[in-house]
């Protein structure tokens, strides 16, 4: 192989023995219809959305690598809402540097997985505020109320933004 063997033309040559997983889960089932791959290696918190009789996540897979496009799309959407209380807490806080145990901690305590949510310095504890939007953001997500639009998910404040040529040359546009 050289440095310059296109993506694609790797993929074929190693005939898809390697995978390699987006591990953003708004672009899993673009993955599996496009590139057929099996394999999603998220971030665990992606799991907070499913319980062990409610798999989302797992049906909409099975559903997409069935060739059920639509009805996995379907399933899929269903869980936007939960998709949309990660990015309402989860991402600004961790863009200001915060790293949110408490966050996840008090998630798990509110479906009933963990007893307590506290956490040791210098981790930062949740506010009764936090915990109090949290509670109700998870009341909202079980009964189907949550909200369903996100605003585009921008770039971290010290990211550049590439040039528009370079990245059309890149993928070949």
């Amino acid at each position: 192989m050289s440095e310059t063997t296109p993506d694609w033309d790797l993929h074929q040559l190693i005939d898809y023995e390697i995978w390699v997983s987006n591990p953003l889960e708004d672009h899993w089932p673009h993955e599996m219809k496009i590139m057929k791959n099996p394999v999603l290696c998220c971030a665990w918190h992606m799991y907070l959305l499913q319980t062990p009789t409610y798999t989302p996540i797992r049906d909409y897979t099975d559903l997409i690598m069935a060739g059920k496009w639509q009805e996995g799309l379907a399933r899929y959407d269903e869980i936007e809402p939960g998709r949309q209380l990660l990015n309402d807490f989860f991402w600004p806080n961790y863009r200001k540097g915060v790293y949110v145990v408490g966050f996840w901690k008090y998630w798990m305590e509110l479906k009933g997985v963990i007893s307590g949510h506290n956490v040791r310095s210098p981790l930062l504890a949740m506010t009764t505020e936090e915990e109090q939007w949290l509670a109700k953001r998870v009341a909202m997500l079980e009964a189907g109320t949550g909200p369903r639009s996100k605003p585009e998910l921008l770039p971290y404040p010290d990211q550049a933004p590439l040039p528009t040529q370079a990245m059309a040359g890149a993928v070949g546009l």
